[in-house]
């Protein structure tokens, strides 16, 4: 019945779709309902088994399906079948040799290999951006788990799986945020799982280092992408793992919690941790590693705080650290952080001006993430100053640089602004159906930095989602999908 019909659909997509599976899991339904046995199909090549003996083994249990296969093969495939299942649910060419080879220990050419086992039907290749990559179905896995499991290098395999991935991470971190952004973070979100079991494997052999320097170069990939949640669990629990640790790699990971916790929303947690990274920079020292502390910690203690004063005072000394040591990147972060704090204080004139001097130099830099960020800040400035076609076109791309690049994070801000400016246009309406796609993506991504914003404008999205003549409105809002809501808000912004 409707009842059960999602499990049973969740229990074929567990069992890979696989007819002999799907067979043995409807033979196990005359004593278990799809509900009770999902939770047991963690232990799937156990559980599902016939008790007709007349059959072969190979179709009595899917243990003995796949266990007839892996007789099959000859030493050097077993070798590599069992090293493959480290891949969650399976790794690009370059990560399969790095983990899996030599050849000298496979006792052939890994992808001679790896072609015999995809013959075999044991493994699956598919292309990924025109590199091939080779993973199990979920049930083949658990078997290879198994047999790696038994193997005494099992542990070896799990650490190179860990130091692979740790260079993926790192390599992609210094791209996130840049023009060709999207592509890295696409690849980052493929690799996701095995970024999850590097992460889970660090702790299990008290690699704090490791898991750090994971954290520190997954969480922008996180805040964009609008895992925001998931990113401060890992990022607490890889600081929470004991052993000495450079104090490079400590600040690096602190400073990831610091940014997580703030596109949360949670700005108390976000001044303590940027407090303690200030601390580590001072002590590791270097202008420009101070002046980033500096640039890190105004923001809570504006928008958190409400601290102004003080928050002015650090802005103004990571401009002039950075000016020192020469780095412009960092004065032009400082720059349009200065206009967020003007803005703040109510000072709109130097917000403006302050922005406007960060925008050209983020755009010679090429930093797509901040000159996004710097056009949204200017068009809330506009806003404000009753220029409603000026923050249109310039909210318009900054949602069209948010939506290109897949920033989850700042679609959720740049949208509610565009809501706040047909608010102050009089377009209720269109100000309630975006404020209900907002209200979606907050709670999907966890990001949480609204309400400061919408303090400075007095936008208030609540009596748009309760008053009569805009809430079905609101409602087809949170219905829409990404794509529907963005098509919506740039239409609504051409004018």
């Amino acid at each position: 019945g409707q009842d059960n019909a999602a499990a049973i659909a969740e229990i074929v997509t567990r069992l890979d779709g696989l007819p002999l599976a799907i067979e043995l899991a409807a033979a196990r339904s005359r004593l278990l309902t799809p509900e009770a046995m999902l939770p047991r199909l963690e232990r799937r090549l156990d559980l599902l088994r016939s008790g007709s003996a007349d059959l072969p083994a190979r179709q009595q249990t899917l243990r003995g399906a796949i266990a007839w296969s892996h007789d099959l093969l000859d030493a050097p495939e077993r070798r590599l079948f069992a090293r493959l299942a480290v891949f969650m649910p399976g790794g690009g060419l370059d990560q399969v040799e790095a983990v899996c080879g030599p050849a000298s220990e496979i006792g052939r050419d890994v992808l001679d290999t790896l072609e015999s086992l995809v013959e075999h039907s044991l493994v699956r290749q598919r292309e990924w951006e025109g590199e091939p990559r080779f993973g199990m179905l979920a049930t083949i896995r658990e078997f290879a788990a198994e047999q790696l499991a038994a193997e005494p290098d099992a542990a070896t395999i799990g650490d190179r799986h860990l130091a692979a991935y740790v260079s993926v991470a790192e390599t992609a971190a210094p791209h996130l945020t840049s023009a060709d952004g999207r592509a890295w973070l696409d690849r980052i979100d493929v690799e996701q799982d095995n970024m999850r079991a590097a992460l889970a494997w660090a702790a299990e052999r008290n690699e704090p280092a490791l898991a750090m320097r994971l954290v520190a170069s997954l969480w922008r990939f996180w805040q964009i992408h609008g895992h925001l949640l998931e990113g401060i669990a890992r990022a607490e629990a890889s600081l929470a793992i004991e052993g000495e640790v450079p104090p490079e790699i400590r600040l690096a990971a602190v400073d990831a919690a610091g940014g997580l916790t703030y596109w949360h929303g949670d700005l108390p947690a976000t001044t303590a941790w940027y407090q303690q990274a200030l601390t580590l920079r001072r002590s590791i020292g270097g202008d420009a590693t101070i002046a980033q502390g500096l640039y890190n910690l105004a923001f809570p203690v504006t928008f958190g705080d409400g601290l102004v004063e003080e928050a002015m005072a650090y802005g103004q000394e990571a401009v002039d650290r950075f000016r020192r040591a020469g780095d412009d990147g960092g004065l032009a972060r400082s720059l349009w952080l200065l206009s967020n704090i003007a803005s703040q204080a109510g000072d709109n004139a130097g917000a403006r001006r302050y922005g406007l001097e960060a925008i050209p130099m983020l755009q010679r830099l090429q930093d797509s993430f901040l000159l996004g960020w710097s056009l949204f800040t200017v068009g809330l400035l506009d806003a404000l100053e009753g220029d409603l076609p000026v923050a249109r076109r310039r909210l318009r791309e900054a949602l069209e640089h948010f939506h290109g690049v897949g920033d989850r994070s700042g679609l959720v801000l740049v949208l509610d602004g565009i809501a706040a400016v047909a608010w102050l246009g009089g377009e209720h309406r269109t100000a309630a159906r975006i404020s209900g796609a907002v209200a979606r993506l907050e709670r999907t991504t966890g990001t949480g930095l609204n309400p400061w914003n919408r303090r400075s404008i007095g936008f208030d999205p609540a009596p748009l989602r309760d008053d009569p003549a805009t809430v079905d409105d609101y409602r087809r809002g949170e219905a829409d999908d990404d794509e529907t809501i963005v098509a919506f808000a740039l239409a609504t912004m051409a004018g």
